[in-house]
């Protein structure tokens, strides 16, 4: 309920965030300007399998960071460049990596103990796939959440870990 009093007004048409569950009923709810599309972060994804990597020692997880790394690899070429020279980029590079992956989490998925913590982390990916895919059909949208990590002022509101695009794509702006 708080998401929702603090979007009031917000006419965007993207709301990046990680996958916490109470943002889905903001992008749910209906509106003129129809609803939000949740763009999900590849870095929240990514620190998971970093843990797992890290604590387990885990070549799952280990193989999971490297396909992110092309993704990460693949956006850093394009920086700074037009919608349209990051979504080509895109279509050419980092789609056939994420159209790879997916059936490369599944099958990881049924080969581990269903309660591991690898398994949480593979369920979380899977769970939030269209959001962290969307990034593949607008090139306006960011890989992650990390060009406004740690609050970015929306009207007079901050809004630490939660992050907004407006419909240009550009964070941190509320059209009222």
């Amino acid at each position: 309920m708080h998401a929702l009093r603090f979007l009031e007004g917000y006419r965007g048409r993207f709301l990046q965030c990680d996958g916490y569950q109470a943002y889905e009923a903001p992008a749910n709810q209906a509106r003129p300007e129809g609803p939000w599309q949740l763009v999900h972060c590849w870095t929240h994804v990514r620190r998971r399998f970093v843990k797992r990597s890290e604590t387990d020692a885990s070549p799952i997880a280990e193989q999971a960071l490297r396909q992110i790394a092309q993704l990460y690899a693949i956006d850093a070429t394009v920086r700074g460049r037009t919608p349209e020279i990051r979504l080509a980029a895109r279509a050419e590079l980092a789609a056939p990596i994420t159209a790879a992956f997916r059936p490369w989490l599944e099958a990881q998925l049924s080969r581990i103990p269903r309660s591991s913590r690898l398994a949480e982390d593979i369920r979380y990916t899977l769970g939030i796939w269209p959001g962290l895919t969307r990034f593949l059909k607008d090139g306006r949208l960011e890989l992650d959440t990390n060009p406004v990590e740690g609050g970015r002022e929306l009207g007079h509101a901050r809004l630490p870990d939660r992050h907004l695009q407006d419909e240009r794509g550009e964070p941190g702006r509320l059209h009222r």
